[in-house]
């Protein structure tokens, strides 16, 4: 799937394979199916597309972040991790206050 499974520059081992990359994928479709039962809802595949596609973005903006800080230097992956948790999340809260307002000045 992807060739890029390790962290950049870094001296710990904690690659990710096709195999981790498989299983993740499965838990993320299991927890679509489980969050679409729950809420008794049907995405279709075009909203969970934008929806993946919005976790990939920030993916991306925090991977090249983190690549680019660690240029020449060792990288602590669980302390890249936790900051990348952390930045992404705070990206994400603000796209969906952004969507919310967006959303709430089209009813008006």
């Amino acid at each position: 799937m992807s060739e890029r499974n390790s962290w950049p520059a870094s001296n710990e081992d904690y690659e990710f394979s096709s195999f981790h990359e498989l299983v993740l994928t499965q838990k993320i479709l299991e927890v679509i199916h489980r969050f679409s039962r729950d809420e008794q809802i049907c995405p279709s595949p075009f909203s969970l597309r934008d929806t993946m596609l919005a976790v990939s973005a920030l993916l991306h903006l925090e991977g090249v972040k983190i690549a680019s800080a660690q240029i020449g230097h060792s990288v602590n992956c669980r302390q890249a991790n936790r900051r990348f948790t952390q930045a992404a999340s705070e990206r994400f809260e603000a796209v969906m206050e952004a969507a919310a307002v967006r959303a709430a000045q089209r009813k008006h």
